[in-house]
């Protein structure tokens, strides 16, 4: 009998590329903050495939946190700023009574942001997961949506230094990476990461227009 050579024994068939090696991003790696912060966004918002492809599933979920609060606490200072000398971007049909100073809000955006920013990414995370093993698509542990949420979340945070539109681009970003991401890190299809996604703010929406019904019906002054 022939025994099998070695050298020939890992070969894979011609044209078949190994898959990239996940290293995690630039912001897992040594190097100043500076350069991680932007090498990292770069990588995520204009090349997500491979971003997403050498994103690690197993880690902590220290880094990517920290990633989400500094980009958040970033676009958060501008989204502020915009608001307290050009008004809010859209009305909202709430009654706002409130008029907070600058200082106010320079306080709020530091010292609640990295408050507000982690329970956002858990919460977004364990829903995603949810519906995951809802459907069937959970190959990987939270540990993996939650880290693509954080990243994700960080990055598209940014678009809030764009003036009026910040918060529309965010949103729109944010749906589109995460389904990418989704779909790359739980090696599920895009199909299926889209209904992950879009599902828990299809219960919000219609969360939140019940709760405008209710309020509109029982207390109208509040709506005016």
């Amino acid at each position: 009998m022939f025994e099998p050579d070695p050298q020939h024994e890992d070969e894979k068939p011609a044209g078949e590329a190994p898959p990239p090696v996940r290293t995690g991003p630039p912001w897992e790696r040594p190097a100043p903050l500076l350069h991680r912060l932007l090498a990292t966004t770069q990588g995520l918002l204009f090349h997500p495939g491979h971003f997403f492809s050498t994103l690690r599933r197993d880690g902590n979920l220290i880094q990517p946190l920290l990633y989400a609060i500094l980009t958040g606490i970033v676009g958060g200072l501008a989204a502020n700023l915009y608001v307290h000398f050009f008004g809010e971007p859209l009305p909202t049909p709430f009654k706002d009574e409130t008029q907070l100073t600058l200082s106010q809000r320079v306080f709020a955006t530091f010292f609640v942001v990295p408050v507000i920013i982690p329970l956002l990414v858990l919460l977004t995370a364990g829903a995603f997961h949810f519906f995951l093993h809802l459907m069937g698509g959970a190959r990987h542990p939270f540990l993996a949506t939650a880290r693509l949420s954080a990243y994700t979340h960080g990055a598209t945070s940014l678009f809030l230094l764009v003036p009026g539109m910040g918060p529309f681009l965010q949103l729109a970003s944010y749906i589109v990476l995460s389904i990418l991401g989704m779909a790359d890190i739980q090696e599920t299809t895009r199909g299926r990461a889209a209904a992950v996604v879009l599902l828990p703010f299809a219960v919000l929406f219609m969360s939140c227009c019940v709760v405008t019904l209710v309020v509109s019906t029982l207390a109208p002054g509040v709506l005016e």
